[in-house]
């Protein structure tokens, strides 16, 4: 039902009228990017089309938020526009689902003073809003007009819904979001609280160890010296010697380990015969093993000069072929590295035939501090292959393992010539 208002003069369009107030509205539509610009645009559309006789209009959204029906924001045009209608109004158009009359406080029979056109505004939901046209007094709306007011408080309607259902799907998202980040920041906080704890375990055992025997040697060399044979005191100063390797050797791997979580290492890639670089590195970890190792060496592939970060690149070989000695337990192990090069690649192995790394272990075999749960009395920080994780990423490579337990493990680093 459409109410029509009745005046000395009407108000109706020609059919071009209508054809560019089509226009106005779907390219009001069109560029509008909220309920607020859809609802401005298309009142002042409205009158504009309506002239002297619609100075004014406004929409007042229902809070679709709320379980009972709610009117919160009010747009007008134009933005000096006050009108006044009461919630009762409102909720009284909005039930009975039609247009109304509603004359302002202040009209009386001669005053010719304005009265507002309350209409709902409709989507297919149920009702959007309550839109209110100013209209003279004086003037008549034609019933042709008034329809096409009708038509257009339902494209309000369903855009409001549009942008309504739009803004309660991007909430959720960002609602979903948030959550994904604070279950995010949930794990990390778990995983560092395991990192801290996994390093004060490091500490108190590993540490204890080697410090221990640093200073019960060199109690009994204090206070035994003059009585101890020569042998004996050789043998003191030897495991003093070793464990205080030892110990440099864990903190050497923590303070690595901390300037790759801090940023502070520096990736300098420079030109270097890779062949002879790689031969050098086992020789000097030979060298440092003893003849209780053999250390095997094989080249493949077309000599060509590389373009890597040398020091990163140690860090690589000598933690890969330390920990390969260290875990091969067995009389005289036997640990192999390949140097392949293949293209543009650089392929190097890393094969032993020690104890192998248990299934469970493997997938966490990276993490910071993390031990293999049959390395046994074997010592270590359990920090050797994260370095050659962050070592490997700062060159743009990758790293793979196999491994089978009692049987050995493979590592294969592959990396970029240049």
């Amino acid at each position: 039902m459409t109410t029509t208002l009745t005046g000395d003069t009407t108000v109706g369009l020609s059919v071009n009228q209508q054809l560019l107030l089509h226009r106005s509205v779907i390219e009001t539509l069109s560029q509008s990017g909220s309920a607020r610009e859809c609802c401005q645009g298309l009142l002042r559309v409205l009158c504009d089309a309506g002239g002297l006789a619609l100075p004014a209009g406004a929409v007042w959204l229902v809070d679709v938020a709320q379980e009972i029906r709610t009117f919160g924001e009010c747009i007008v045009w134009p933005p000096d526009f006050e009108p006044a209608l009461s919630i009762h109004v409102l909720n009284h158009v909005a039930n009975a689902g039609c247009a109304q009359w509603t004359p302002t406080d202040s009209a009386d029979a001669t005053s010719n003073a304005n009265g507002l056109y309350v209409l709902p505004v409709h989507n297919w939901l149920g009702t959007a809003g309550i839109m209110a046209l100013s209209v003279h007094s004086a003037v008549a709306l034609d019933k042709d007009f008034a329809k096409m007011i009708e038509a257009l408080s339902w494209q309000i309607g369903i855009f409001i819904e549009h942008h309504q259902f739009t803004n309660m799907s991007d909430e959720l998202a960002k609602s979903r979001h948030d959550e994904e980040n604070t279950r995010a920041a949930l794990a990390r906080e778990r995983e560092q609280n395991d990192i801290k704890n996994r390093f004060i375990s490091l500490v108190s055992h590993e540490f204890r160890t080697p410090l221990s025997i640093i200073q019960s040697s060199s109690e009994l060399l204090e206070r035994y010296y003059d009585r101890l044979t020569d042998e004996k005191r050789r043998r003191y100063f030897e495991q003093i010697r070793t464990s205080t390797m030892n110990v440099a050797d864990m903190l050497q791997d923590i303070l690595v380990l901390g300037r790759y979580d801090s940023g502070k290492t520096r990736f300098d890639p420079h030109p270097i015969d890779l062949t002879q670089y790689c031969r050098q590195c086992v020789e000097q970890i030979q060298q440092a093993a003893g003849p209780k190792y053999q250390l095997i060496f094989e080249y493949r592939g077309v000599s060509e000069d590389a373009r890597m970060d040398d020091k990163l690149l140690w860090q690589i070989i000598n933690n890969l072929l330390s920990n390969a000695m260290k875990y091969s337990l067995q009389p005289n192990p036997t640990v192999e590295m390949t140097l392949e090069i293949d293209g543009d690649r650089v392929m190097l192995r890393f094969a032993d035939h020690g104890i192998g790394i248990p299934p469970e272990d493997q997938i966490r075999l990276f993490e910071p501090f993390h031990r293999g749960s049959n390395v046994g009395a074997v010592p270590g920080t359990g920090l050797g292959l994260s370095i050659v994780q962050r070592a490997v990423q700062e060159h743009h490579g990758e790293v793979h393992f196999s491994s089978v337990v009692d049987k050995g493990t493979t590592f294969t680093i592959t990396l970029p010539l240049r």
